[in-house]
């Protein structure tokens, strides 16, 4: 992860869905009605999509552009830059499930393109929880 960082892949519908954890659609994502107007905006976030029917309320499959997963935190934070675990990986896995979006092992990939172990994401979310740290901000 340090070195390649990661991706997030979702699967959005084209309105809200206060069922989903993601709950999000792509119009309000991407802050767009139609789908030429968010592929401009996916592309500017250096985000990709697939959309999955021709229909222009289709859902859409969504792969961010590599972001980097450790961070230096900000010597005003306290921290003194140190690096710190900075990401979504710990909320992608334990917390983007629904419908369209079923196997959270698939919601997060290595910048690379390569896929995670799931075991490695398990280990990541328990390790993260056990050491947990309040840090002022």
């Amino acid at each position: 992860m340090l070195e390649h960082g990661v991706k997030y892949v979702r699967v959005m519908p084209s309105e809200d869905d206060a069922s989903s954890a993601i709950g999000r659609s792509w119009k309000s994502t991407y802050a767009c009605v139609t789908r030429a107007e968010a592929e401009i905006a996916m592309a500017a976030a250096g985000t990709t999509c697939e959309w999955l029917t021709e229909a222009d309320d289709s859902a859409c499959r969504t792969t961010t552009k590599a972001l980097p997963a450790i961070r230096n935190a900000p010597a005003a934070a306290g921290a003194k830059g140190e690096e710190v675990f900075f990401n979504s990986v710990i909320a992608a896995f334990n917390g983007w499930i629904d419908s369209r979006n079923p196997d959270p092992s698939k919601a997060v990939l290595l910048g690379n393109d390569e896929p995670i172990d799931k075991d490695a994401l398990k280990a990541i979310s328990e390790f993260a929880m056990a050491n947990a740290v309040a840090v002022p901000w």
